[in-house]
């Protein structure tokens, strides 16, 4: 197990829900397959990593599909995000987490939502 590894399980698993930070940034679209490893080992090439977490399905312990990484230092981020990324041919979304504390809540607006874990549709309607 890696250091980054280690202090993400240390920590709870990071769970991507606290105050975050500059450094810190969200991947989506990860295959179900990705493991810790090839997620660490994969970003860390950019820098050295304080927390990371997959997300998991608390009752499956299935991966959901998307996890968070935490670097030392965050100008680190805007190189992650010029690159394109894939992880067994699947082209992941990177984006940039926001700090709960540093936007007013009102002045904030999205037209966005992520929504995961969903089960698959039994037909279409």
């Amino acid at each position: 197990m890696g250091k980054a590894e280690a202090r993400s399980r240390e920590h709870g698993g990071g769970g991507g829900g606290g105050s975050g930070g500059a450094g810190k940034i969200f991947v989506g679209g990860l295959p179900r397959d990705t493991t810790e490893a090839d997620f660490v080992k994969h970003f860390g090439q950019y820098g050295e990593i304080v927390d990371s977490v997959i997300m998991r399905d608390k009752h499956t312990s299935q991966p959901r599909g998307f996890g968070f990484i935490t670097y030392s230092n965050p100008a680190v981020v805007d190189r992650v995000m010029d690159d394109i990324h894939e992880f067994n041919g699947k082209q992941v979304e990177i984006k940039r987490t926001i700090p709960k504390d540093s936007v007013q809540s009102k002045d904030f607006k999205t037209k966005k939502i992520f929504v995961g874990g969903l089960p698959q549709a039994q037909g279409r309607r």
